[in-house]
């Protein structure tokens, strides 16, 4: 059933055998006195490393009846750290060849799903069993391990066939940095931590289950490290937003000038940083967790497997028991991790907002002090109009008394020169004096007073058209030569600054006052 999807994920991989350093084994001899053993492998080398301890028809039984394992590891190309999961799995490459990689499956009989489940990141994990024909007794135990993908943690796939006649487990672990090590986040490769792991377990050699728990426990290890890291982060954190000290003997931030001196936008960045990666590493717990579940169930079954002693099976599920509580409380870790990030990020939104409402505030005190000084201006403004107006009445005042009496004085000086003879018996004529100054006068007053008048006129006319009138709308001026000067200015006027238009507003209103 599972063959279509193999031969399509098959067609999918790039094959790269002559990659150097991409294959490594780890073993145990097939002797009386087992020994570990590891070493690397090139592709050409594979058939021969096979076929020496196989399930293949017809191949020679191991020596040994104690059982034992045999697993190779293969390097697979690395994702840039940039790379989502949705990447096209035509990019993945692996460092053997396909009749290697085919000739592995056959003769360790490996599940059929192992080649679709190198595309797997989201994690996950089956079992398949193959019975005796005649006993109809579990022959063959097929357990493939697809580890969620988390760069700092791990990436890989396991995938073991347990021979229950023999005793025997074999198995291909594929994976980043499985055989060579990028240290991109100061791990070692897996295939060094493995065999560190297995060289104190090598009594433990003939469980089915023996790959698989050592697999996790490594997952369950880096998950740890890496929790802690995340935390130490969360810590710093929180020393630089300085309103968290619980368990600490001191404050150790001054908190005299909070919240001003807090980075806003280098510790939300840092916050939102470490609640994504607990977030995701939240997620690798729990999957660690439910596959340990998995294993401890599959596990009880394995004391009815031949070549398994009780002690073994004992000794193996407590392992995976305590692997099970650890991964509990290292989520209920995360949990509170999570908790920690989004309460410090209240703080942080709090803190943000204090900040905003202070520079609100001094920006209202700067408009205050703008709107005091515009008060002042304005009333310096009304006290020149003032001053203005007094000035105006007097010259105006001053302008009737001339206007008033410029004619007869004009008059009676013309009359004084000597082309006039007033001589008292002349003096019946005086009434031309009146005759002619009174319309003089009255001549010279209306003049004056039309004049004003339309001067005046004109100059309400233009302040309307300036200021757009008092519908709104704006004028046309007096005459061609006011409407030009009018033009003029407000062109200029365009060009002025806020400030400058708004004091001219307020200057020309206080003229059309006056």
């Amino acid at each position: 059933m599972f063959k279509a999807q193999r031969q399509s994920a098959l067609e999918q991989v790039r094959w790269k055998p002559e990659h150097s350093g991409g294959l490594s084994v780890i073993e145990t001899t097939d002797e009386e006195t087992p020994k570990f053993r590891h070493s690397g492998l090139k592709d050409a080398e594979v058939q021969s490393w096979v076929l020496q301890n196989s399930c293949l028809p017809g191949a020679q039984p191991p020596k040994t009846k104690s059982g034992g394992f045999r697993l190779l590891l293969c390097e697979r190309s690395k994702l840039p750290l940039d790379a989502v999961d949705s990447r096209p799995t035509a990019s993945r490459d692996l460092y053997m060849s396909r009749d290697s990689f085919a000739l592995i499956e056959l003769a360790f009989r490996l599940s059929d799903t192992t080649a679709q489940d190198l595309f797997i990141s989201n994690g996950g994990y089956s079992r398949f069993t193959e019975r005796d024909s005649s006993t109809a007794k579990i022959k063959y135990l097929k357990v493939v391990i697809q580890a969620r993908r988390k760069l700092e943690v791990g990436d890989c796939v396991l995938s073991v066939c347990h021979c229950c006649e023999t005793g025997w487990t074999y198995g291909f672990l594929c994976g980043e940095d499985v055989v060579e090590s990028a240290k991109r986040f100061g791990e070692a490769a897996l295939a060094s931590v493995m065999l560190n792991l297995l060289r104190p377990c090598l009594r433990l050699r003939s469980h089915a289950l023996l790959l698989p728990a050592m697999l996790l426990k490594i997952y369950s290890m880096r998950t740890v490290s890496f929790m802690y890291k995340q935390l130490s982060r969360l810590n710093d954190l929180e020393d630089e937003i300085g309103v968290t000290n619980a368990g600490r003997c001191e404050v150790k931030r001054s908190l005299e000038h909070w919240p001003h001196d807090v980075d806003i936008k280098d510790t939300t960045l840092g916050l939102h940083s470490v609640g994504a990666e607990l977030f995701f590493l939240n997620q690798t717990s729990c999957w660690t967790q439910e596959c340990l579940k998995f294993l401890c169930q599959l596990g009880a079954n394995c004391s009815d497997y031949p070549n398994i002693s009780p002690a073994t099976c004992l000794e193996v599920q407590q392992a995976i028991e305590y692997e099970i509580a650890k991964t509990q409380w290292v989520g209920r870790t995360l949990a509170t991790g999570k908790e920690r990030t989004q309460a410090q990020l209240n703080v942080l939104y709090s803190a943000a907002s204090q900040k905003e409402n202070a520079i609100s505030i001094n920006y209202s005190r700067m408009a205050q002090e703008q709107n005091e000084n515009s008060r002042k201006e304005v009333h310096l403004n009304t006290r020149i109009a003032t001053s203005t107006k007094q000035d105006s009445i007097a010259m105006t005042a001053f302008t009737f008394i001339a206007a008033l009496f410029l004619p007869g004085t004009y008059t009676s000086s013309l009359f004084s020169i000597g082309m006039f003879d007033w001589v008292p018996s002349n003096a019946a004529k005086c009434y031309a004096y009146w005759c002619i100054t009174v319309p003089l006068t009255a001549l010279v007053m209306a003049g004056w007073f039309t004049w004003y008048k339309r001067a005046d006129q004109a100059f309400q006319r233009e302040m309307e058209y300036r200021l757009g009138g008092e519908d709104g709308e704006k004028k046309p001026p007096a005459d061609r030569g006011l409407q030009a000067r009018t033009k003029n200015h407000t062109n200029s006027g365009d060009n002025m600054a806020p400030q400058a238009q708004m004091t001219s507003s307020r200057t020309l209103s206080v003229y059309k006052y006056s």
